[in-house]
Formats: C-alpha cells, sequence, structure tokens
C-alpha cells in the first residue's frame, strides 16, 4: 500500500512513499512524512474508548485539520 496523500499530490505516483499505517478516522494510508498523531487524553471513569487504547492514534494531515488544528 502507498501513501494516499503522495500519490495524490505527486505527478509520477511512482514517487509515492509506502504507508506504514492507517489513518485512525478515514482509514487511508499513511507514510512517515504525512503522518500525524493525536495523543490520547485520559478517560473519566467509566467512560469506554471509542478507537482501539494506546499511547497515540496516527492520522492523515486532511483528518488532522479538524482535530487538532493542524497543529502536529
Amino acid at each position: 500500500m502507498i501513501c494516499l496523500e503522495c500519490a495524490t499530490r505527486t505527478a509520477p505516483p511512482i514517487t509515492a512513499q509506502p504507508a506504514i499505517g492507517c489513518c485512525a478516522y478515514c482509514g487511508a494510508g499513511i507514510c512517515l512524512d504525512h503522518a500525524r498523531y493525536v495523543p490520547l487524553s485520559p478517560l473519566p471513569i467509566g467512560v469506554l474508548p471509542r478507537l482501539s487504547t494506546g499511547k497515540r492514534r496516527f492520522v492523515c494531515t486532511p483528518c488532522d485539520l479538524p482535530v487538532n488544528g493542524g497543529g502536529a
């Protein structure tokens, strides 16, 4: 799988980087250059997490804009 952003932003798609993971929100493949992360804040007692647990979630740049304001 290749990075979706690399494939859509570069003229020849052959220069697209391989994906290292998938966006937690939209599922697009992301490379190291386009990966952003959303740190997980501690949940209040009794609240179940919506996505998989861990230290952070990787997201693509377009999904990062509304979540972090694009500043990751």
